[in-house]
């Protein structure tokens, strides 16, 4: 009922009912109003209704799909002040009609039918006006809520679908430079490389993931990354008080290490190593990633590593639009090294 403001799914019925409640209560409330409340009041009190009805009908539904859309829903608020004024004086004039005349002279007329605006009109009116405005306030807010969770969606779909090509892009360069070699290593590289792409096509379709899958993929996407530095590289991978419950949005921490091998050993040939801390503590997931780099010989310093890798642009995004408010990132930019800290609430979920 609430949902589409119609009871049973029906708007006659709904219709009905508002009508049904109003004449009641009115009819009673007229009733018992009278000098002596007995059957006979209540008798001419309901009949008086049943006679108003056909005009309060009118005026009601011409407000409701006349007025409003015409003059209120386009913000023409005079001009709806102005024909509700006049729509309120018609209606009392012919209400007037068929109540029993007792004093006809001006004054008496005119405070019969501010009498009738007041206690017959105003009621039903505003009651009716009220529901109609909240029905439509409340579409246009659930509207724009999906408007807004379509466009969400629609964003991190393309963010989503924009790691997979990146991830791709240097895992199959990793493996063209391990077949030129006649690497041994080569067929051990394509079956995890098989066992990510089954984890981002198939396990990454959902919203959120047990974060020992996300966890097993870093795992993964480092075994790939050693074979391919073999002996130049030192790395060491830490997971502290990883429990089952929390579950992570998929590929949300992988681009952090993915960018460590980027600017880190790729580029820095001799005592090249990475970092990586990963705790979690009441709730809270805490993630740390250092990697060396090459130190710059001239006073000029070089461009933050995340300002030209679309990686992090992309997860920073995606952590933008899934936890706003619940994590916090820091990035240190050093001579010999960077490092990322990531600051994760896991509670909500």
């Amino acid at each position: 009922m609430i949902k589409d403001f119609r009871i049973a799914g029906n708007r006659i019925l709904t219709h009905l009912v508002f009508w049904s409640v109003f004449f009641l209560v009115n009819g009673f409330v007229w009733g018992y109003c009278a000098e002596q409340a007995t059957t006979t009041y209540f008798r001419n009190a309901f009949w008086g209704e049943t006679k108003e009805l056909p005009f309060l009908f009118a005026l009601v539904y011409l407000n409701l799909y006349v007025l409003i859309p015409r003059f209120f829903i386009t913000k023409q608020y005079f001009g709806y002040l102005l024909t509700v004024l006049g729509s309120f004086i018609i209606a009392s004039m012919l209400i007037r009609t068929i109540q029993p005349s007792e004093n006809t002279a001006l004054p008496a007329y005119l405070y019969s039918l501010g009498r009738i605006i007041m206690l017959n009109i105003c009621p039903v009116f505003f009651v009716a006006t009220f529901i109609k405005l909240w029905q439509l306030w409340y579409r246009q807010l659930q509207m724009n809520r999906e408007i807004l969770e379509e466009k969400l969606k629609a964003e991190l779909n393309y963010l989503k679908a924009q790691v997979h090509p990146h991830f791709l892009f240097n895992t199959l360069n990793n493996l063209y430079a391990l077949t030129l070699a006649r690497s041994e290593a080569a067929p051990g590289v394509v079956l995890k490389l098989s066992a990510l792409m089954r984890y981002m096509v198939h396990d990454c379709k959902s919203e959120k993931i047990p974060l020992e899958q996300e966890i097993q993929s870093m795992a993964s996407y480092i075994e790939l990354e050693k074979i391919r530095f073999d002996q130049r590289l030192e790395i060491s991978f830490n997971v502290h008080n990883a429990i089952k419950g929390p579950v992570i949005t998929p590929l949300i921490l992988l681009p952090f290490i993915e960018n460590a091998f980027k600017h880190g050993p790729s580029v820095n040939t001799e005592h090249a190593w990475i970092t990586i801390d990963l705790m979690i503590k009441e709730k809270m997931l805490f993630f740390k990633v250092e990697n060396s780099k090459t130190p710059v010989a001239d006073s000029t310093a070089p461009e933050e590593p995340c300002a030209n890798g679309f990686g992090l642009k992309n997860v920073e995004r995606r952590l933008n639009l899934l936890y706003p408010g619940k994590y916090s990132l820091e990035k240190k930019d050093d001579l010999e090294y960077y490092a990322i800290d990531l600051k994760l609430d896991l509670s909500e979920n």
